[in-house]
């Protein structure tokens, strides 16, 4: 019988310790991305002349249904670099989907501006109630310039 509450005994703390290399990520935001507008800048010279000064791009982060409320860190760019993110609201598993809460991330470039095509979001950042990092890559890259 001793054996047998020994033998237990090992096994719980096995199993104990294995713990600590488990984590699980729960409250995931998942969201829809999509493009927003893009509009060149344009400044006035000292002779009044406009000139191009850079570019603004925006994205638009929406909830799906089911979603609870997180943070997006950051959209990942094609190529490196990340549009900062923001928190974002829950949807309700019975919502349709154009009424969950939209966000609108922008990104300022400076001269030389990028290409057309170039701007493009391969996926996305999001930190999940317990605030582990997560990394969400999504399937299709999304272009928003």
């Amino acid at each position: 019988m001793k054996l047998i509450k020994l033998a237990l005994a090992a096994l719980a703390l096995t199993a104990l310790a294995g713990c600590s290399n488990f984590v699980a990520d729960f409250g995931v935001p998942t969201v829809n991305i999509s493009p927003g507008s893009s509009s060149l800048l344009y400044a006035r010279d000292n002779n009044g002349n406009q000139t191009l000064t850079g570019l603004q791009v925006t994205a638009v982060v929406q909830s799906l249904p089911g979603s609870p409320s997180g943070t997006v860190a950051g959209l990942n760019l094609l190529g490196g670099g990340t549009l900062p993110g923001s928190a974002i609201a829950s949807c309700a598993p019975t919502s349709k989907p154009d009424d969950c809460p939209k966000i609108t991330l922008q990104v300022t470039y400076g001269l030389p501006i990028p290409s057309q095509g170039s701007v493009v979001v391969t996926g996305y950042q999001a930190v999940p109630l317990n605030a582990q990092p997560t990394r969400t890559v999504n399937i299709t890259p999304i272009t928003l310039y």
